[in-house]
């Protein structure tokens, strides 16, 4: 599993979602994390005490539920959520009670740290907010995972909350491994079927980088051929490919990933193929990171209702509809998803979403 053994500290402070701590717990500890809860005063008197009364939690200098005499030391230290005060806390060096204290002695040691934050709208945009998440971001092995800005249809902002538990989770796996799925490398010999395809994945990534549909190595492109499904590897930059950054998949019978190529096709790989049982007529996927497209209220309507988990099978659903109506889609917090015929169509319709947001 891809946690096990790893200690996880859990920082709970005074905000609303303290009382859904009980989702972190369960993906967390179905990766193989030990986790102990270690919440302030607010955080505390916040926690749904029936679903977390069995858990390992230091507060107010009483240990509940130890499995160990001592506590041992933390691997990664999940702050969630993280209030504009403990924010602000962190930003400054203000270790004023045990939480966070503990927060700075991870960092302190270089141990990795995931901050989410969690404020109301007015708190969000606070002068100190932008400087403080800046600054905090700046420390070795902190991670901020971004709130959320949730829109009406209308365009209107109704609330900035803390990013879904998901999404929290997803930022913590990544630094331990880009790749969820299981897969097993083939030794077909592939030059010939990456020569032959790969001027035009080449060109579609530049084009993509151009337009500034990309983030650093965020996203992918995938095709259906006649030799297999031929998708950029994981990693992979794709406003800036080589021969190397390909890798064709030619099964996945029982969720087990066959292929072929130098490096692990993209972490997305199970929503690609997914796509691709799902919507037999259409022969290339899109998925990018336009910031001025995902965030924009303007896109609402494109926008997926739930997150997506990187690199799960069966994540489609979430977005199935919203595909089936437009062949493109906004995944929740995580970019743009295109489905076409072939690159130029999707590169269109790619250009049409960004008209949109002007």
């Amino acid at each position: 599993m891809l946690l096990k053994g790893k200690v996880v500290y859990i920082v709970v402070t005074g905000a609303t979602k303290a009382k859904t701590i009980e989702t972190l717990l369960w993906y967390l500890k179905s990766k193989g994390a030990e986790c102990i809860l270690m919440p302030s005063d607010e955080g505390y008197n916040l926690l749904d005490h029936d679903s977390v009364n069995k858990e390992w939690m230091k507060y107010n200098k009483k240990v509940y539920n130890p499995k160990f005499e001592k506590i041992p030391e933390e691997d990664l230290v999940v702050v969630a959520p993280c209030t504009f005060n403990t924010l602000s806390k962190i930003a400054y060096g203000i270790a004023d009670n045990y939480p966070t204290s503990i927060i700075h002695a991870a960092i302190g040691k270089r141990k990795l740290v995931i901050i989410a934050p969690a404020m109301n709208y007015w708190y969000f945009e606070h002068p100190l907010t932008m400087e403080n998440i800046k600054k905090v971001s700046s420390f070795p092995n902190v991670r901020v995972v971004w709130p959320e800005s949730v829109y009406l249809l209308d365009g209107s902002l109704e609330k900035v909350t803390m990013a879904p538990w998901e999404k929290i989770t997803d930022t913590i796996f990544h630094q331990y491994n880009k790749v969820c799925y299981e897969s097993q490398k083939g030794d077909e010999n592939i030059p010939s079927i990456i020569e032959k395809h790969f001027s035009e994945f080449f060109t579609v990534g530049k084009e993509l980088q151009e337009n500034h549909y990309l983030n650093s190595s965020a996203g992918f492109l995938a095709k259906r051929t006649p030799e297999g499904i031929l998708v950029t590897s994981t990693g992979s930059y794709v406003g800036g490919l080589a021969k190397r950054d390909l890798s064709l998949i030619k099964d996945w019978s029982d969720r087990l990933v066959s292929w072929s190529g130098e490096k692990l096709p993209s972490s997305e790989t199970p929503l690609i193929l997914d796509i691709f049982e799902e919507y037999p007529n259409i022969d290339v996927i899109i998925h990018g990171h336009c910031k001025d497209i995902t965030y924009s209220p303007k896109m609402v309507r494109y926008h997926s209702s739930e997150y997506l988990k990187n690199g799960e099978w069966g994540e489609l659903f979430k977005i199935d509809s919203i595909l089936k109506e437009r062949q493109s889609g906004i995944m929740k917090l995580h970019g743009e998803i295109i489905i076409a015929g072939n690159f130029n169509e999707a590169l269109g319709r790619y250009a049409e979403m960004y008209k949109e947001t002007l």
